[in-house]
């Protein structure tokens, strides 16, 4: 589990802070799992993904699955001892969450990006912050302190996958936003109209 204090936002005055907020990041696991469940709910306006989408074979159709197919996806996953992820802890309550695992655990990565096998490569597959922690920055940081765990766990490199394009809105950036990414050390490796695909080497 890894710390960072950080300045809350001031309401109503964005980019003013008045506090600081304790951050703690933990790896998915058992113990949290109710906690993913607070994050992917209707109060969030999240309730439909349930971050299944890599756990799939393909893309077709995706789109016109029901919010109790991709459930029933997650319910399987943890009950086989998946836990895919990290929880990000605001003050001791649960404020994003960020989808990450072994590459090559997850066909459905290489597949969609055209990439060959990478033993030493771990993916950022997904985040997200309730719409009432949006605006301070816990993306970022969230980032920051997964890539430390990472590097403590032997990981050789990261990849993330964000999307491109004009006018890109929230929903558009569940892979994470690619300056985000830029500013922490990624470049990019592989690239097209609508996508990239950035490495940070943690060795």
């Amino acid at each position: 589990m890894l710390t960072h204090s950080k300045g809350g936002l001031h309401p109503g005055r964005p980019g003013v802070y008045n506090r600081r907020m304790e951050l703690t990041i933990r790896r998915h696991s058992p113990e949290i799992e109710a906690d993913f469940f607070r994050l992917h709910s209707r109060e969030n306006d999240h309730d439909w993904c349930f971050c299944a989408p890599w756990h799939l074979d393909d893309w077709c159709d995706f789109e016109k699955r029901s919010a109790r197919e991709n459930r029933v996806v997650r319910e399987r996953v943890h009950a086989a001892g998946g836990h895919d992820g990290y929880i990000l802890y605001a003050d001791g309550e649960p404020a994003a969450w960020a989808q990450v695992f072994e590459r090559d655990s997850l066909p459905l990565v290489a597949r969609t990006f055209g990439l060959k096998p990478d033993p030493g490569a771990w993916a950022l597959g997904c985040f997200f912050v309730p719409p009432r922690h949006r605006g301070k920055g816990l993306n970022r940081k969230m980032l920051d302190l997964i890539l430390a765990d990472l590097k403590q766990r032997g990981a050789e490199r990261v990849e993330a996958y964000p999307r491109r394009g004009e006018s890109l809105d929230v929903l558009d950036l569940w892979r994470g936003a690619e300056g985000m990414f830029q500013k922490a050390g990624f470049r990019v490796v592989r690239e097209a109209e609508r996508w990239a695909v950035m490495v940070r080497e943690l060795n």
